[in-house]
């Protein structure tokens, strides 16, 4: 289908770690990474009329004594696996097929994946019959239909803009005009403002020393 899928891919940016994306530079100027808060999250509230959590993957509940950073990351990899699958099994095996070798998460089971889900979905009530229908692919060309209108617009004007799909990378002095450019384009597509944040960059890292 047409209306499935179209991220843009392909760029060696997009294969490296991403610690090591702080330390791109484009035309020998350090760069800022600006990302659109929870993306597809928030596209399944918009396609409802409603308004989600600022940071819908930070939890009000705790579970399995994990630090709130380690919480947020399960949930946030959870809940994305969990949209682009078919059921909650193989979401589950999904999940504990991306864990880097050794980690702690790997070896959570069904029954502790449930929970996090579950609670998850206690708290975002709203989109709880989006999960686990394959529903990713849908989201994906919607953000990429956003995508598209970065790129085109820093493409016009000579400017690099890098693409991860719902973040992009641009040369510091670049970033207000990046940042209004990602609002603008959301605006276009669903007459809403979605949140940004800033990732840790190069720039705020030290770089300005």
């Amino acid at each position: 289908s047409w209306t499935q899928g179209g991220r843009f891919y392909g760029g060696w940016w997009q294969r490296i770690p991403k610690e090591s994306r702080v330390d791109i530079v484009i035309n020998d100027k350090p760069t800022i990474e600006i990302d659109f808060k929870a993306m597809h999250v928030s596209i399944l509230y918009a396609e409802l009329g409603k308004t989600g959590e600022f940071d819908p993957y930070k939890l009000r509940s705790t579970h399995l004594d994990l630090s709130p950073k380690d919480q947020r990351n399960v949930i946030k990899k959870l809940v994305l696996t969990c949209i682009n699958a078919s059921s909650r099994e193989q979401a589950f095996k999904a999940f504990r097929s991306d864990q880097e070798a050794g980690s702690p998460f790997k070896k959570f089971t069904n029954e502790e994946l449930n929970l996090f889900l579950d609670s998850f979905l206690t708290e975002n009530e709203p989109i709880r019959d989006y999960i686990c229908t394959g529903k990713g692919l849908e989201l994906m060309y919607r953000d990429s239909m956003i995508a598209e209108r970065v790129i085109e617009h820093f493409t016009d004007l000579d400017i690099p803009v890098l693409s991860m799909h719902d973040s992009f990378i641009i040369q510091y002095d670049k970033s207000l005009d990046l940042r209004a450019k990602m609002v603008e384009a959301a605006g276009i597509e669903w007459k809403r403002f979605f949140s940004l944040t800033r990732k840790k960059s190069a720039w705020t890292s030290g770089c300005k020393k």
